[in-house]
C-alpha cells in the first residue's frame, strides 16, 4: 500500500507541474523530452554505481532476457505513441473528454490481468463506482467557466471521425501500457529465481522503457522543428528533469506496488486518487472552482474506495 500511496503522490504533482508549464507557455515537446532525459539518468546512473562499486551487486543483477528486453523497448514507444494520442485528442475533443478517455483505460488492465495473467476477477461494482466518478469529476472542466471561453475547448463540438479515433487512441494505448507495465512486472518476478534482485531488474526495466520514450521524444522534437520554434530556456530544463524525477519514481512505485496488489485494486485506486487529488489542488491553489457534480464524483469514488478495500 505504500507504494500505491507513493505513486499517487508522484502522479499528482506531475498534473500540478503541467499545470505551471502551461501558465508560463513552455513548450510541452521539449518538457517531456527532458522528462526523459532525466528519468534515464536516474534509472542508469545508481545502476551503474552498483554494479561497478558494490561487490554484491554485479552487472547480472540487472541483465534481462531477450524477451523481456525487447517488450521494454516496445512499452516505451506505446508510452510515446499515448502521450501524442494524448496531444491530438485534446485538440480535438477538449481536456475533459480526453482525460476520461485516459483514465478510463484502466479497465483494460484490470480485464486483460484477469484473463491472461490469473489475477482476481474485477470487482464489477466498485470499478463501475469509479468510471462514473470520473465523469462526473472530470467534465465539468471542459465547459466555460466565468464567462471565458475553455482554451482547452474542443475546436469543433461535432464528434468526427478523427475525434472519436483519437478518443480511441487515448482509451486503447493508455490502457496497453499499464498492462504491459504489469505484464513485464510479472515476467521479471517469474524468471528471477533470487527474489531478492527483482528490484535491481526492474530498475533496469524502467531504464529501458524510458529510453525508448526518450528517443522518440528527441524524434519528435526534431521533425517538428520544435527546438527552432521555442527557445530552450532554464524553465524547460529544469523544469523537465522534475517531471523526469517524478514520472521515474511514478513508474518504480507502480511496479513495485503490483508486487503486493492486484491491478483490479491498484490502478482503479491509483487513476482515481490522481483525478480527485488534481481536483482539489486545482481548486485550493489554482482558483477552480468545484462544481455538484464534482462533488457528486467525489462521493462515488470514496464509496468505491471502500468497497475496493475488501478486494485488497
Amino acid at each position: 500500500m505504500l507504494y500505491l500511496l507513493l505513486a499517487i503522490l508522484c502522479g499528482t504533482t506531475c498534473n500540478v507541474l503541467f499545470k505551471v508549464f502551461n501558465k508560463y507557455n513552455l513548450d510541452i515537446k521539449q518538457i517531456v523530452l527532458f522528462n526523459y532525459i532525466a528519468a534515464v539518468l536516474i534509472n542508469w546512473i545508481p545502476i551503474s554505481y552498483n554494479a561497478t562499486m558494490m561487490s554484491d551487486v554485479g552487472w547480472d543483477a540487472y541483465v534481462l532476457s531477450p524477451m523481456v528486453y525487447f517488450l521494454s523497448l516496445i512499452v516505451g514507444a506505446f508510452f510515446m505513441i499515448a502521450f501524442v494520442m494524448m496531444g491530438k485528442s485534446v485538440s480535438l475533443n477538449g481536456v475533459a473528454l480526453t482525460t476520461v478517455a485516459a483514465k478510463a483505460s484502466l479497465v483494460l488492465p484490470v480485464v486483460l490481468s484477469w484473463a491472461f495473467l490469473d489475477q482476481p476477477a474485477p470487482a464489477l461494482i466498485p470499478i463501475s463506482l469509479i468510471l462514473l466518478a470520473l465523469v462526473c469529476i472530470v467534465m465539468p472542466i471542459g465547459g466555460k467557466g466565468r464567462g471565458r471561453k475553455d482554451k482547452y475547448a474542443p475546436v469543433s463540438p461535432k464528434m468526427g471521425v478523427y475525434s472519436v479515433v483519437g478518443l480511441m487512441g487515448v482509451f486503447f494505448f493508455y490502457g496497453i501500457c499499464d498492462f504491459s507495465l504489469k505484464l513485464l512486472q510479472h515476467t521479471v518476478s517469474e524468471q528471477c529465481q533470487n527474489s531478492s534482485l527483482v528490484g535491481f531488474k526492474l530498475n533496469a526495466l524502467t531504464g529501458n522503457i524510458f529510453l525508448m520514450a526518450m528517443l522518440l521524444s528527441l524524434l519528435i522534437c526534431v521533425v517538428s522543428g520544435s527546438f527552432k520554434k521555442h527557445r530552450l530556456g532554464w524553465r524547460v530544463v529544469v523544469g523537465g528533469g522534475l517531471l523526469g524525477v517524478l514520472n521515474a519514481g511514478c513508474t518504480a512505485f507502480i511496479l513495485r506496488g503490483l508486487l503486493d496488489l492486484s491491478t483490479g485494486v491498484l490502478y482503479p485506486m491509483y487513476h482515481t486518487s490522481v483525478v480527485l487529488l488534481s481536483t482539489l489542488v486545482g481548486v485550493l491553489f489554482f482558483s477552480e472552482r468545484l462544481r455538484l457534480l464534482q462533488v457528486l464524483g467525489l462521493i462515488l469514488a470514496a464509496t468505491a474506495f471502500v468497497l475496493l478495500f475488501q478486494f485488497s
